[in-house]
Parts: C-alpha cells; structure tokens; sequence
C-alpha cells in the first residue's frame, strides 16, 4: 500500500497487536496536509457553548432567522453531568484497553470513551430505526440532518482506527436504557447502520437460506463494527484455525510441493482467448466464485467511492488480527489479478459481474490494481487455491486454446460462419470435380 492507502486503512496504529478504538484519534498528532485527513468521530459541538456578542457576526439584512434548537443539549445527549453515571460501564475494562494510550490518564480516557460511545449509539439509534426527529433533533442539525454527511461518518466508523469494542457500546446503551440484559442489541443495529456500505444487492437464493439461517455475528464476544461487518460479509462464525498452522508439522517435501504449486489467475483477456465463458453467479455472497467446465461463475460486485476504504481497512484487520482468516484479502487479490486494463472491467461490467459509479472503468482496474500493494499474502493459504488450480490446469490444455481461437476467428460473426461454410462447399465441388476428372482419364469406356 502506498502512503494515501496506509492512512485511509488505519493499519499502522495496529501495527503492535493491540487493536485501536475510538480514543486514540484524541491523541496528538503531527500536522498533515489536509487532503484526505479526516476528523474524529466525535462532533466539535457536542456541548453548545454560546459566542460572546463580539465574536458573532450580524445577520445580512433581510435575511430570515434560522430556526435554532433551544438552549441545552437535546434530552438524549449525554451532558456532563451525567458522565459519573456513565463512566462506571467502560471503567471495568479501561485498564486493558488504556495500556496503547499512555498520554491519556484513566479518566480522561474514560470520558473520551463515554462521549464518542454515546454519540456512536445516537447514530446507531436514529439511522437504524427511530429517526433524529423522534430523538429529538432539529431538521437543521449539522451532524444529522445533512445526508452526504451520514454517508461520510459510516466510511469513517468502519475504519479500523476508529473501533470502539462493542462490549463498551452495549453496556452504554444498557445504562441509558435501564435494562442491562440487552446483549447483541447494538450489534443488530449497527448492521443495519452499515448496510449501505454492503458490495452487493443481491438476494439470498433457496439454496442460501439454510446457511444463511444458521449464521450468527454475534456468535462469539469482544468484537467492534469492523469486525463484525466483515463476519456480515463473509457469513462465518469465529475463525478456524489458519491452514499454516496446520501444515507446520507436515514433512518438508510436502512443504516444498506447496510452494511449487503457488500460482495466480490470468486476467479476463488472456482467459477469453483460451476459451473461458465469464458469467455472473446471483448470490449475496460476493465472494464465492466458482469454477466448472470453462465458465467461472463470478458474483456480482458494487464498487462506490467509499469501496476502496472498506476493502484497504478489511485487508488490514486481515493483516493484523491474530485470530481472522484472510477471505476478503484472498478475494482482493484474486480481482487484482483478474482486472488488468479498462478492457477487462469493460467485459465484466457487460456480463454484470461490475458494477460501479466511479469516473471510467480504469479507475476501477487502478482501485484493485493498488489495493494489494506491499500485502503479505500466501496463495496457498487462501479459499481460493483450489479454484486458482483448476482454472490454471484448463488454461494449460492447449485444445482449449485452439477451439477458442477456431470459435473466436471463424464463428464469431454470421459473416465468418457463412464464409466458412462457403468454403467448404467450394473446396468439396473441388475435390469431386477432381475426382471425376481422374476417373474419366482411367476408365473412360465406364
């Protein structure tokens, strides 16, 4: 990844295996260009405080009086004086959590916890189900009622920088509700929150259902929004264990066989020409292709401007967590080697494998062509060896090579086929006129 992609992942708080959450984007930090830097989460005005007369500028004339919320933040803000009913949820675990962020002291860290999680449910609250009005916003509120806004703020929750554990959010919420045994509630929300964010539209077909049933994110505790949207994703429950580990006991010959077999996809052009068929799988699960008889089957894709910071943050929560399979990387990688020109996309995009609203399609050969950039990646530990074997063995068969270019020279248009077939016609009147040339030269009197 270059430097724009590390900052837009986050992965480099990661770095020494502790997960960051919300607090650490209060820390200082050095000045940076503000070309793609975004702010906290946490909104600069969450406690009004008024202007001196001096410092307010007059209204133009004539201009209409805006409309302001009255004095005093709205019934569902936290105020200060409710922090010491509130601070007692997270305290349990700041300990753990506050050995990453040495510059803050217990209680301030506690606090910057409280208000970015109180805010967090807010917007989980009010997008989700109830609506800012019934909680009690203006139409004019700077942070709820502008739309591209709210679009803005659930990129920046999913990055990785920006996780709060859910475990903090759900005891919040059960102190602000009264009711402590509500476990899995703002899990539920918050993938509702999330959902513009999902790569596809498609829906669950009869054979899904089953699985689909028997799929529960909330199936294992201590995780954050990123976390659990990736299981949303992929539909698993906790992670097995990594094939490496797995194989670290194996004999060495086996080890060396494996890495004789690493091998990449050839990208769209190059497999069209040695005869496979691409063709659209209708499934929600973007992520499983399949491969049968010279047709890869490829779910559909929605990329958006917002895609490229999903995905570089996913791999990077892939490259860093300890306990996480790496799914998503394995499928950026596999696209990355599938798109390698404007062509590519172009066919992908006619068959609706793609679908996208970024400027050309060589934007979208750029998104995956720098996605993977400096990402450890083992071909072999992916779901997606299998598949990457057997399209790789049919390449190789020379005869599909040859009837695709038989196909694609002489049957690609009506024009050729009649060509063809004239041809032919002309070359067999050819051999019979031969035929009864020679014969009449040696038998004559028959």
């Amino acid at each position: 990844m270059d430097r724009d992609d590390q900052g837009e992942a986050g992965a480099g708080p990661a770095g020494g295996g502790l997960l960051p959450v919300g607090p650490a984007l209060h820390l200082p930090r050095p000045q940076v260009p503000p070309r793609g830097r975004r702010e906290s989460l946490r909104p600069p005005a969450r406690l009004p405080r008024p202007l001196p007369p001096r410092q307010a500028p007059p209204p133009p004339h004539g201009a209409a009086q805006v409309a302001r919320p009255p004095p005093g933040p709205p019934p569902h803000r936290p105020p200060r004086r409710a922090l010491p009913r509130l601070r007692p949820a997270p305290r349990g675990e700041s300990p753990r959590l506050l050995r990453g962020h040495h510059r803050l002291t217990s209680n301030d860290f506690v606090e910057t916890m409280v208000l970015d999680g109180t805010f967090i449910l807010e917007l989980f609250r009010g997008a989700a189900r109830e609506g800012f009005k019934q909680l009690g916003y203006c139409r004019n509120d700077p942070i709820f009622a502008m739309r591209g806004t709210m679009h803005s703020i659930q990129r920046d929750m999913i990055m990785l920088e920006n996780q709060i554990p859910l475990f903090v959010l759900d005891r919040l919420l059960a102190v602000q509700v009264g009711q402590p045994d509500r476990y899995g509630l703002v899990a539920r929300i918050a993938l509702r929150f999330f959902a513009p964010l999902m790569p596809t539209d498609e829906h669950l077909r009869r054979s899904d259902h089953a699985s689909s049933a028997e799929f529960d994110p909330l199936s294992d505790v201590g995780l954050h929004c990123l976390e659990l949207f990736r299981r949303s994703l992929l539909r698993t429950g906790p992670e097995p264990p990594p094939r490496f580990w797995i194989r670290r006991g194996s004999h060495k010959r086996k080890v060396e066989v494996d890495r004789r077999q690493q091998q990449l996809i050839h990208c769209v052009s190059e497999l069209r020409d040695a005869g496979f068929q691409l063709r659209r799988e209708k499934t929600d699960r973007f992520w499983d292709i399949k491969f049968k008889d010279g047709v890869l089957r490829i779910p559909r894709l929605l990329i958006h401007d917002g895609t490229k910071s999903l995905l570089l943050n996913l791999i990077a929560f892939e490259q860093c967590h300890m306990d996480c399979g790496n799914d998503i990387t394995s499928y950026a990688v596999f696209m990355n080697n599938l798109i390698n020109s404007d062509e590519d996309v172009a066919y992908l995009h006619y068959h609706g494998i793609i679908e996208h609203w970024l400027g050309d399609n060589g934007e979208v050969a750029d998104l995956f062509n720098r996605l993977c950039l400096e990402v450890v990646f083992d071909i072999n530990d992916s779901y997606l060896s299998g598949l990457s074997e057997q399209v790789n063995r049919y390449y190789n068969h020379k005869w599909n090579t040859w009837r695709a270019s038989l196909v694609h020279n002489y049957f690609g248009n009506p024009w050729a086929i009649i060509s063809l077939v004239a041809a032919v016609v002309l070359l067999v009147l050819t051999l019979l006129q031969t035929y009864y040339t020679i014969y009449a030269y040696y038998w004559p009197n028959s």
